[in-house]
Formats: C-alpha cells, sequence, structure tokens
C-alpha cells in the first residue's frame, strides 16, 4: 500500500506542468471528419438550439476544406433550413468562405492572412487587420466588415463534448451596408466574433458572435466530433 502511495505521489511530482507559453499545434481537416454542434442563436429563436452536423467532403492542395452542413435537430422553421436540410460550407486556410448558406469574399477570417498557412498557434498572436463583404440576405446592398483579430492566453472551457485546453481567435470591429447599393445612408455597427481551437480536433470547440451592446447573437458548441475511421468522441454521461 505505501509502495503504491509513494508511486502515485512520485508520478504527481515528475509530471510536467503545463506550458503557459507553449503553441497550438492545428489539426488539419481530413475527408470524412465529422463535427456536430449546439447552435443557440437568442435573437432569432427565444434561446431554441438547434443541432448541426459538418461533415468533410473534400480537402485541396491548396487547403480548400468543403463541408457538408446537416440540420440534425430544432431547426429554423421560419428560415430556409428547417429539420433535414443540407448545405454546402467552404473555408480555405485563413478562413470561411462560404458559410451557412452566405458566401464572403474573400473570406471570414479564423486565423487571417498572418498565421492561416502556419501549422501552430502561439498564445498572444497579434492576427491582423482583416476586411471582406458579404450580400445582404435581404438582397438589398453589400455588407462591409473590417475587423482586428488577436489570438489569447491558453484557456480551459466546458462543452457537451467534454473538457478542452484551448486558444481563442477573437476579431473586434465594425460592419456596415454599402451606402451606393442600399440607396440610404450607410448603418453601422460593431461586433465582437470568436473561435475556441484546441488540438485534439480539426472542429472549432466553441464560437461566439456578440453584439456592440454586449448581446450574445450566436453560440454555438461542439457535443461530439469523430475523426476520419474513429469512434466519435463526446462527453461522459453525467
Amino acid at each position: 500500500m505505501k509502495k503504491a502511495l509513494a508511486f502515485v505521489l512520485a508520478a504527481m511530482v515528475a509530471a510536467p506542468a503545463f506550458a503557459e507559453d507553449a503553441p497550438l499545434q492545428l489539426v488539419a481537416p481530413q475527408v470524412g471528419d465529422i463535427c456536430t454542434y449546439q447552435v443557440k442563436m437568442p435573437q432569432r429563436l427565444g434561446g431554441v438550439a438547434n443541432v448541426i452536423q459538418t461533415t468533410v467532403t473534400g480537402v485541396a492542395p491548396d487547403g480548400t476544406v468543403t463541408y457538408e452542413r446537416k440540420v440534425l435537430e430544432g431547426g429554423d422553421q421560419n428560415s430556409s433550413e428547417p429539420v433535414g436540410s443540407v448545405t454546402t460550407n467552404v473555408s480555405n486556410r485563413y478562413g470561411w468562405v462560404r458559410r451557412d448558406n452566405t458566401d464572403y469574399t474573400p473570406y471570414v477570417p479564423v486565423l487571417g492572412a498572418r498565421l492561416g498557412s502556419s501549422t501552430s498557434v502561439m498564445p498572444g498572436s497579434n492576427l491582423g487587420k482583416a476586411t471582406y463583404t458579404r450580400p445582404m440576405g435581404d438582397g438589398n446592398g453589400i455588407q462591409n466588415t473590417s475587423v482586428d483579430g488577436q489570438v489569447s492566453g491558453w484557456e480551459d472551457i466546458t462543452v457537451p463534448a467534454g473538457h478542452f485546453k484551448v486558444l481563442r481567435a477573437t476579431w473586434n470591429g465594425s460592419f456596415f451596408r454599402d451606402q451606393a447599393s442600399y440607396g440610404r445612408d450607410r448603418q453601422v455597427s460593431s461586433l465582437t466574433y470568436s473561435y475556441s481551437l484546441s488540438s485534439e480536433t480539426s472542429c472549432v470547440i466553441e464560437t461566439r458572435t456578440v453584439s456592440n451592446s454586449g448581446v450574445t447573437l450566436t453560440s454555438t458548441q461542439l457535443v461530439k466530433y469523430e475523426k476520419a475511421g474513429a469512434q466519435p468522441t463526446a462527453a461522459a454521461p453525467k
């Protein structure tokens, strides 16, 4: 008994402490990777959660990744995405080119141009500036967005898929409708959105979009993930 206790104590002492300045090693998506998310949009759905599953269907040599996106539960019946609907998302090394039925030019940054081609991310990295546009959902005009990005220090977060050590890429900026396209004075608003990334999976662990007044517009949390050819991973039953 004493020997066993001594062994456990020795192992605890010998275990190296986590280095807070350690880089995050990015996991490259592979065809067949599956990520399942719980998505909440309080402003649209009164807090009701959708469940979305994304499956990697293609990975190109230039880093372009194609995903099949399917609504599994709780789809917004007032939108074009009822339960069972399937759309295609596309990302490149720097961010999202097409996401949730919306096309972006050139992309919505996740890591942006400074770090997008890297295989690792250092805590506290400056992601620089990025600008992008997208068509407005009502067909009236173009939305222009300009943001600045920063990587956090290491954080411990818990989502339905389990506990993760993450770095959070956060982008702050403003957006407005193009005056010439919209035909009226431009409307300027600010926003903050973030992506929590882990070395355990290519799936984003958590995302949040927050308005200038501090209201969470959208939050997404990983429910389970499955690497191509492996068993799905999710939180242990409570």
